[in-house]
């Protein structure tokens, strides 16, 4: 039987907080290959697998980490079975882990990696022993690294959502959600607890976390530098409130000014809300945006767009109105002639702000996004709190972008 874990809602919050912190920096996987297991790519570039495969708290040598990601998956012998298992240290689970790492020298650029797709975790076989289920892992974490010093998780199993094995189970599968798929160089696999540690923690008897193979599939990837949008047009001397537009928004009174350049105005988490937030001029949210002119200022050499990869919003922070005022769904669209708008991103299920202050902006990474647009449009579509007269507003927007390079050059014919 194989397992799909798809945990969206939990996915998604993770990945937002953990974008927030990098998204400055580096881009999502930019894609250039077919998924393949991520031996058959090492294989394929000439190097031994086993070199590349590391670890610690194994049971012994017999037991080692090479044997995650030694391509047996399946055997039909109590002999091979045995040959063909990695097994952590008997009752020091927490601490094992298991590293496979690409050699620096397989890619042409210092940002170039490999991004996970999705991964097979195989238990070893019940022929083997009797004890293949109990031992077999059911709560870990699995990262990824650029150079095997700072890790991020990229996937976490957790007690609470254990895996739960059976005589029939040969392997779980998971995938790796779009927005997740980051280029790393390196992957750990680290257990935390067994099938029989979670379901009988009372038990008396020390036991063994094993697993017979670790098939991930990855795909040739790039981290492109992404830059912040406003801090791009600042350094190119561009008036950013002189780019932004908008239709539909608030203000009673010329003291009360509440239009759509503040949506770019660089200020965020403050209790202020005089001059510092927009919001919308009618709860219906008909014909209500707010769209952002990118200059040709902007524009560095054979640059000829700039791409949306991200962007993050951020709710006032005081007391109830801030949440209450916060979009709960919206889009982001692009266009090149203010006409024709193309949809990037929805949001049309309902983004949860919470019930208290605790969560004050969110992040979205869009990874499918490659092409550039001049215009891009922040479109409302209902707000977080719909009784009484509760427009929508927001404190800021940052857009995170990639710069979309053409060649350029000459040609010259001769005759």
């Amino acid at each position: 039987m194989k397992t799909t874990f798809l945990n969206a809602a939990r996915a998604a919050k993770a990945a937002g907080f953990a974008f927030l912190a990098t998204l400055a920096l580096l881009a999502p996987a930019t894609v250039r290959a077919d998924a393949v297991n991520i031996r058959s790519w090492l294989a394929g570039k000439g190097v031994t697998v086993s070199d590349c495969v590391s670890g610690d708290g194994y049971h012994s040598d017999e037991y080692g980490p090479a044997i995650l990601f030694d391509g047996v998956n399946a055997v039909d012998n109590v002999t091979d079975a045995k040959a063909n298992r990695w097994l952590a240290r008997k009752g020091k689970s927490s601490t094992a882990q298991v590293t496979i790492t690409a050699p620096d020298a397989l890619f042409a650029s210092d940002n170039d990696g490999l991004a996970l797709v999705r991964f097979r975790l195989y238990r070893y076989s019940s022929l083997s022993d009797s004890y293949a289920v109990k031992r077999a892992p059911s709560a870990w974490t699995l990262y990824g690294s650029m150079d095997g010093a700072v890790w991020e998780p990229i996937h976490e199993q957790t007690v609470d959502e254990y895996v739960q094995w059976n005589e029939s189970t040969e392997y779980v599968e998971f995938e790796i959600p779009q927005e997740s798929r980051i280029a790393y160089r390196a992957f750990k696999f680290q257990p935390l607890k067994s099938y029989l540690e979670i379901t009988t923690p009372t038990a008396t008897v020390d036991w063994y976390n094993g697993a017979m193979e670790l098939e991930l599939y990855v795909e040739e990837a790039s981290r492109k530098p992404l830059l912040n949008l406003r801090e791009l047009l600042v350094s190119a001397g561009v008036t950013v409130a002189d780019c932004v537009t908008g239709e539909g928004h608030y203000a009673n009174n010329p003291n009360d000014y509440n239009g759509p350049d503040l949506l770019f105005d660089g200020v965020k988490e403050t209790t202020a809300t005089a001059g510092t937030r927009w919001l919308a001029g009618q709860n219906n949210l008909d014909g209500v945006s707010v769209t952002f002119t990118i200059p040709r200022a902007a524009r560095g050499n054979g640059v000829v767009g700039h791409i949306l990869k991200g962007y993050a919003i951020y709710r006032n922070i005081n007391a109830n109105t801030g949440r209450q005022r916060a979009p709960k769904t919206w889009k982001i669209q692009g266009s090149d002639d203010g006409v024709q708008w193309t949809d990037i991103d929805t949001r049309s299920e309902a983004v949860a702000w919470g019930s208290d202050d605790s969560i004050t902006s969110m992040s979205f990474n869009l990874p499918e996004n490659k092409t550039s647009y001049r215009q891009l449009r922040f479109v409302p579509l209902s707000s977080s709190y719909t009784w009484g007269n509760w427009r929508v507003g927001l404190q800021e927007i940052e857009y995170f972008v990639e710069e979309d390079i053409t060649f350029q050059g000459t040609c010259v014919f001769f005759r």
